[in-house]
């Protein structure tokens, strides 16, 4: 599995999320659903190294469509058309992850779906709600929050051989994006040099991922390919 086989595993799948909730009214308003290709990657894993392919990880991708619309929606003014169409796309989104996981009658995905929307939630709840943290609390609540329906997909499919690397990955890919954000997140967390306790985080994270990568049993061509995604943002 090289990178370009992977970008088009990526692009299918995405095509699959985007026939499954596509609205016209929305997408001439709002446009294509928001998908992180990276972030996908590391959905679909398993996939990408020879495991049986699973409908229902199209549910995760639609999950992540709905809640990456509602992060658009501005905290301070919400009132214009365009944003008041967002907070409608991430409810339809929403509405048809429920109706696709309703008609599965796959009550043990539904309950743990369920539960990692809610511990996400939790976890951007507590952004707002307190003050200064520390920036190890910060780091173990973005990945909570990153990772958390992913992990519940892979528990309940088996898939758990791919927890740790999907959960440093997509850590890595937050890390990175943080990096370029440096200035707000600067007034979240107690720490003097937010640059510095970033760029620590991503080398002990990178070095812990990249063990678990060589570790695996994750072919060899698709081992390069994921320590090439870690080691710093790029598209699949």
């Amino acid at each position: 599995m090289n990178a370009t086989d992977a970008q088009k595993v990526v692009e299918q799948f995405k095509t699959a999320i985007f026939n499954d909730v596509r609205h016209s009214a929305l997408l001439r308003n709002t446009g294509e659903p928001r998908v992180d290709d990276n972030r996908m990657f590391y959905l679909l894993l398993p996939f990408l190294n020879g495991e049986k392919q699973d409908s229902d990880a199209v549910i995760v991708g639609i999950v992540h469509a709905a809640l990456a619309a509602h992060d658009l929606i501005e905290e301070k003014d919400a009132t214009t058309k365009e944003q008041q169409l967002m907070v409608l796309a991430g409810d339809y989104y929403s509405g048809r992850y429920y109706q696709i996981l309703a008609e599965t009658g796959n009550i043990r995905l539904i309950r743990a779906l369920s539960s990692a929307i809610v511990a996400r939630c939790e976890q951007k709840v507590r952004g707002y709600e307190q003050g200064a943290i520390t920036f190890q609390d910060w780091l173990m609540s973005i990945e909570m929050a990153e990772t958390a329906l992913i992990e519940a997909y892979f528990n309940e499919k088996s898939f758990t051989q791919y927890t740790t690397i999907m959960k440093k990955g997509i850590l890595l890919i937050r890390l990175f994006e943080e990096q370029q954000a440096i200035g707000r997140l600067a007034e979240k967390l107690k720490v003097n040099d937010v640059q510095r306790e970033i760029t620590d985080a991503i080398q002990v994270v990178q070095q812990r991922f990249t063990t678990e990568v060589q570790q695996s049993a994750l072919s060899s061509e698709l081992k390069e390919l994921v320590l090439k995604c870690g080691m710093k943002k790029s598209e699949v």
